[in-house]
């Protein structure tokens, strides 16, 4: 009897962890924007709203570095970026369970600068092909 009541103690205590660590989880994502990572392009494909992507360690998705493809948002004007360009950007989950891009910016960071697009959406600059910051003339 006792290894039944304690088998349903650890049961339920695993299933309370994993729902406070998705709820934790899913807050982070609600908040402000979501986790942030800094990668490389590789490809950039305007026509379908993708980029293919080489990014360091997300720790807060517990995801290791990795090469992957991305959807991103409208709000990501892909006309911007070109291959190598270092960028640092942005994931949430989508309704359909899927991350994409919701934010992506130009850097020369090894790592994340907080609200560091937020910083150049406000200076009005944009990013080239190149990478390079351009102010608005």
């Amino acid at each position: 009897m006792r290894i039944k009541v304690l088998s349903t103690v650890l049961a339920v205590a695993f299933i309370a962890a994993g729902a406070a660590s998705a709820g934790h989880h899913n807050h982070h994502l609600d908040g402000q924007g979501g986790p942030h990572g800094i990668g490389v392009l590789n490809a950039v494909d305007t026509e379908n709203g993708k980029v293919n992507i080489s990014h360091g360690p997300i720790p807060a998705l517990k995801w290791p570095k990795m090469t992957m493809d991305m959807p991103v948002t409208e709000n990501v004007d892909l006309d911007k970026f070109g291959k190598g360009n270092k960028v640092q950007f942005t994931v949430e989950l989508n309704d359909a369970r899927v991350y994409q891009i919701t934010v992506m910016c130009a850097t020369d960071k090894d790592e994340v600068t907080e609200d560091l697009c937020e910083e150049h959406q406000a200076m009005g600059e944009h990013h080239d092909r190149g990478g390079h910051a351009n102010s608005h003339e």
